[in-house]
């Protein structure tokens, strides 16, 4: 998101490996896509970072 790869982010079904056991449809993927838009040339930040209990991820991202 830093790079701005917004190619690779549209493309994310046929690149993210083993993708779909944790995440079988798209409707988890598309809302940062859309974020992503709305944020245009604006650099992203993350906020909050790290796991909780293990696996869950707390990472939150700041356009602009």
């Amino acid at each position: 998101l830093q790079a701005r790869p917004h190619e690779a982010l549209v493309a994310f079904r046929d690149t993210a490996r083993d993708r779909t056991p944790a995440h079988p449809t798209a409707s988890h993927c598309v809302p940062l896509l859309f974020a992503a838009g709305a944020g245009g040339d604006a650099a992203a930040s993350f906020p909050i970072d790290g796991f909780e209990l293990g696996s869950l991820s707390r990472t939150a991202v700041r356009f602009g």
